[in-house]
């Protein structure tokens, strides 16, 4: 499928509460937003569940205030390498990989995104991240809370990243837009 201009919210499903992408699935994505949608406990993937193989394609996208216990944002399992371009995985919750939960050899690719603000089912603890089982996702100019400290635990540092508030505008009204100021302005590679 080719996504385009659509906003996926509030939804709740027992895998892939906004979108469930199952076994060699790779919609295209542009302009969309995938908020405030939820799974079922014991469920993965609050805003998208990539499983077996499905590698979706997002070009300027927000994952946020999703929740779940495996990858609140988004959840690859098993082979899947979605690209992310322009896009922001921000405000999820989790018990497990608030923003990003990368399992058994799935390796995203991440441009120009911001990955902030994501967190423990507490809302205290920062989770943005979680790789397991030989997942190594790679970033080039994205702002990763976090890596600052290292990058061990996100994946591969291909160059230009940064780790900063991004200054979101309001991000508890859901509003995701860069505030004068912000870090990541003009800091991303059109190429």
């Amino acid at each position: 499928p080719v996504i385009t201009n659509v906003s996926i919210s509030s939804n709740t499903a027992s895998m892939g509460g906004g979108m469930c992408n199952y076994i060699s699935s790779t919609p295209i994505l542009s302009n969309v937003s995938i908020n405030n949608n939820t799974v079922d406990d014991g469920g993965t993937g609050g805003g998208i569940y990539d499983y077996n193989f499905s590698s979706p394609i997002l070009t300027n996208v927000s994952i946020s205030n999703n929740t779940g216990p495996n990858g609140g944002g988004m959840a690859n399992y098993n082979f899947c390498s979605p690209v992310i371009t322009n896009a922001s995985i921000s405000n999820n919750k989790t018990a497990f990989g608030g923003g990003m939960n990368n399992r058994s050899n799935s390796n995203p690719k991440l441009y120009n995104s911001i990955i902030w603000g994501n967190t423990k089912n507490n809302g205290s603890t920062v989770d943005n991240i979680i790789n397991l089982t030989s997942s190594i996702p790679t970033y080039a100019y994205c702002l990763v809370q976090g890596s600052s400290a290292g990058w061990d635990s996100f994946g591969n540092d291909s160059g230009n990243n940064i780790d900063a508030d991004p200054l979101f505008t309001n991000p508890t009204t859901g509003n995701f837009s860069l505030a004068t100021g912000s870090p990541a302005i003009n800091t991303g590679n059109n190429t």
